[in-house]
């Protein structure tokens, strides 16, 4: 799985990057299930392999226009627009 389509990113106080968007399963070329994914890069712009699994985290959630922030604690804060309405959620990050 991979990050298909960027929509926002927060750079945090250490200069860790935080991109937000939507990625698509796809098994042999089948494409499957829409999921809201973060994508965290280093300060140096590598990925963060201790972020996730391999530096991705996808929530098995159908979303649009999704929007990232880090809140006090530097946890990660996710909005994005669903069918049903909204879904907002918080990532505990290490």
């Amino acid at each position: 799985m991979s990050l298909t389509c960027a929509g926002a990113l927060v750079v945090s106080a250490d200069g860790r990057i935080v991109v937000a968007g939507t990625s698509i399963e796809s098994d042999e070329g089948v494409l499957g299930s829409t999921y809201l994914s973060l994508v965290r890069y280093d300060s140096h712009g590598r990925l963060d392999e201790g972020f996730g699994t391999g530096g991705v985290a996808a929530t098995a959630i159908a979303g649009n226009y999704p929007e990232v922030a880090l809140d006090d604690e530097a946890r990660i804060l996710l909005a994005a627009a669903t069918e049903d309405g909204l879904v907002l959620a918080r990532y505990l990050t290490a």
